[in-house]
């Protein structure tokens, strides 16, 4: 591991694997929530006035396919139909067309990014947060001699139905 510009501290992170970061950013973004929604399908959403944000809208995805939240899981077509509109959406992301707080690099809210000189010296995998946690207890005991307290607890997790469809 490297050493930081604070070499008394270890500067770590936990990611998800970026496939599962995508789709769960697929699914957080066509929620029925207050700043979800880009394709305004939900009536809650219909008649509000676009945010700037949704200044594209409607979106090149969202004419295609259908929402996650709508289909269907035992249905093959409205699989298919989720499938279209989520390489639609990676691709509206890719080109810039969709910007959203879900679908943005997260290294950017770190002070240590390396692209402002900073570093980070253990990047563990949330989908493996426990086993992570105990590697990262290991390097502070070897390091620091100090001892971490047990993993935070996950603080939010896409609702599991949303999953069968993708």
């Amino acid at each position: 591991w490297g050493r930081s510009a604070w070499p008394r501290f270890t500067h770590f992170s936990f990611s998800r694997d970026p496939i599962a970061r995508a789709v769960s950013a697929f699914l957080e973004t066509h929620m029925d929530q207050p700043g979800r929604d880009p394709c305004r399908e939900y009536p809650t959403n219909r008649a509000r006035q676009p945010s700037p944000e949704d200044s594209h809208s409607p979106y090149p995805f969202c004419l295609l396919g259908i929402n996650p939240w709508f289909a269907n899981p035992k249905n093959e077509d409205h699989l298919e139909e989720v499938l279209a509109r989520f390489e639609a959406w990676l691709e509206a992301i890719e080109v810039g067309i969709y910007i959203n707080v879900h679908t943005e690099r997260q290294s950017e809210r770190f002070l240590l990014d390396p692209d402002h000189g900073g570093t980070i010296d253990f990047v563990g995998v949330s989908s493996e947060m426990e086993r992570g946690w105990e590697e990262l207890a290991i390097l502070q005991k070897e390091v620091f001699n100090i001892r971490l307290p047990p993993p935070p607890r996950r603080e939010r997790a896409t609702p599991d139905g949303g999953y069968a469809v993708i």
